[in-house]
C-alpha cells in the first residue's frame, strides 16, 4: 500500500512496514529472570531522492500483552524497539507478547507475536497413600504412595522419592510402589519423602508417614499364681506385650471387668527395633480390704490388640487367706442326758482347706472337724475347744460349753405291809 504525500514540492510513498522480527536477549527464559524483546522492521516506504533526512519517516513501536496495550508499570519497560521485561513469573508462560511496527505519519502498521516459554521449579507437593492401612509386618500387602503437586513446573516435573532422608528412586508420576510384598518395620516403616524436581529446581517436598504394624504377641509366659490375701503387695502379676504401634493392653477377671480390689499399673514401655513392648502388672489396690481380696480367686485374662489383631493369655490366680467366720454345730451352750450320742460340728471359711482340732481342758482329743462324743457321761461335761487353722494367718477359736444331766430313773418304792 503506497500513500501519496506532497510536502513542498518533494513526493515520497509510505508503505506497509514488513513484519517484524522479535528477538530476545537470552534464549532461555526462566523464572525472575530479566528478559529484553527487541523488535525490528522495515520500512517499505518510497522516497523521492531530493527529500531532507530530517523528513524521512521515523519507525515506531507499540507493544502488547495478550492484545492488551502495555504502559511503563515497572515491570514492563518500554524503550525504542526494545521491551523489557523484569523478574518474570511463571504466570507468563504461554502468554503472548505483540509487537506493532508503524512509521510515523502512516495509518498502516504490521505485527508480529512471541509467545513466552517459561521455564520454573514445580510447586509444592502433596504426599498421600492411595489405600488407607493399617498395613502388617509378615504379611502380603502392597502399599502405594501418590504424589500430587500443585504446579508441575516447566518442563514437566519428574518426583524423587526418600525414606528417612535415604533414596529410594524416581518416578514419572506421581506415584511410587513401597512394597508388593512381605512388608517389613524395618524396610518399609517410616518417613517418606516426596520432591518433585525438573531442570530449574525443586518444589516443596511432603512427607508422609507410612506406620507398618506388627501383630501383638506376649513375651513373657504367665503361670498361675499363687497369692496371699493378708499382705498387700502378695499380688504381682506382669503381662508384657509387644507389638506396633503400641498395643492396647488390658486386664479382664472371668471375661469382665476386674474386681475393684484389683488395679493394673503401667510400666515403662520398652521400644526395640520401632516395635513396642508394653507392660501392664496386677496388684491390689492400695484401698482394699481383707474381706474384699479373699473373693477374687479365679481365672485373670491379659489381653493386647494392635488394631484388629489381638493376642491373650489367662493365668489363675488363687487368692488364699486363713480362717474366718469359724462356727461350731450346735452352737452356744449344750444341753445332753448321761449315755446320749452327742455330735459337734466345726466349720471355717478358709483358703486351703482349714486342719480342725478339738481340746478339752488344754488337752487335744480329736484332729478332724467332727467331734462325736459316744454314751456321754457326766465327766464330759465342760468346755469344749475348736482350732481351725490352714497355715496363712493366725488359726481362729472357737468354744462350745456342753452341760451333761443326769438320766432321770422313775422308781416307785411300795413298802411291805405286815398283817
Amino acid at each position: 500500500y503506497l500513500t501519496h504525500h506532497i510536502t513542498k514540492q518533494l513526493i515520497f510513498y509510505t508503505g506497509v512496514p514488513t513484519i517484524p522480527v522479535i528477538s530476545t536477549s537470552t534464549s532461555i527464559v526462566k523464572e525472575n529472570n530479566i528478559l529484553k524483546l527487541i523488535c525490528s522492521a522495515r520500512s517499505t516506504t518510497i522516497l523521492s531522492d531530493n527529500l531532507p533526512s530530517d523528513l524521512n519517516p521515523i519507525m515506531e513501536y507499540r507493544w502488547q500483552r495478550d492484545n492488551n496495550s502495555l504502559t511503563n508499570d515497572g515491570r514492563h519497560i518500554m524503550s525504542g524497539n526494545t521491551l523489557t521485561i523484569n523478574e518474570i513469573q511463571r504466570q507468563d508462560n504461554k502468554i503472548a507478547y505483540r509487537c506493532i511496527a508503524q512509521e510515523s505519519g502512516s495509518k498502516y502498521s504490521n505485527t508480529k507475536a512471541i509467545t513466552l516459554n517459561v521455564l520454573y521449579k514445580p510447586g509444592t507437593a502433596a504426599a498421600n497413600p492411595i489405600r488407607i492401612g493399617p498395613y502388617f509386618e509378615g504379611h502380603p500387602s502392597e502399599i502405594n504412595l501418590i504424589c500430587s503437586v500443585t504446579d508441575s513446573g516447566n518442563p514437566k516435573a519428574m518426583f524423587k522419592w526418600s525414606k528417612d532422608g535415604i533414596d529410594k528412586g524416581h518416578t514419572n508420576q506421581g506415584y511410587y510402589n513401597i512394597s508388593s510384598g512381605q512388608l517389613s518395620v524395618s524396610g518399609h516403616d517410616g518417613l517418606w519423602q516426596c520432591t518433585p524436581y525438573n531442570d530449574i529446581g525443586n518444589g516443596e517436598s511432603d512427607t508422609i508417614n507410612v506406620t507398618v504394624y506388627a501383630d501383638p504377641v506376649i513375651t513373657n509366659i504367665l503361670s498361675n499364681q499363687t497369692t496371699t490375701a493378708e499382705i498387700q503387695n502378695d499380688l504381682n502379676v506382669l503381662c508384657n506385650i509387644r507389638g506396633r504401634p503400641a498395643p492396647d493392653v488390658i486386664w479382664q477377671y472371668k471375661g469382665g471387668q476386674l474386681p475393684d480390689v484389683v488395679t493394673v499399673i503401667s510400666e515403662s514401655d520398652v521400644i526395640n527395633n520401632k516395635l513396642i513392648t508394653v507392660n501392664r502388672r496386677l496388684i491390689w489396690s492400695t484401698d482394699s480390704k481383707l474381706d474384699q481380696r479373699r473373693t477374687t480367686s479365679g481365672l485373670y485374662t491379659c489381653i493386647g490388640r494392635v488394631a484388629d489383631r489381638e493376642t491373650k493369655q489367662t493365668v489363675n490366680i488363687d487368692v488364699q487367706y486363713g480362717p474366718y467366720n469359724t462356727n461350731i454345730t450346735p452352737s452356744g451352750n449344750v444341753t445332753t442326758v448321761e449315755k446320749e450320742i452327742l455330735t459337734l460340728t466345726c466349720a471355717a471359711i478358709c483358703n486351703p482347706f482349714c486342719n480342725y482340732t478339738w481340746t478339752k481342758d488344754n488337752k487335744q482329743i480329736i484332729g478332724r472337724d467332727t467331734l462325736e462324743l459316744m454314751s456321754i457321761k457326766r465327766q464330759d461335761e465342760g468346755y469344749y475347744k475348736c482350732t481351725a487353722s490352714n497355715g496363712i494367718s493366725r488359726s481362729q477359736n472357737k468354744t462350745v460349753y456342753i452341760e451333761v444331766y443326769c438320766k432321770f430313773i422313775n422308781l416307785l418304792y411300795t413298802p411291805n405291809t405286815y398283817k
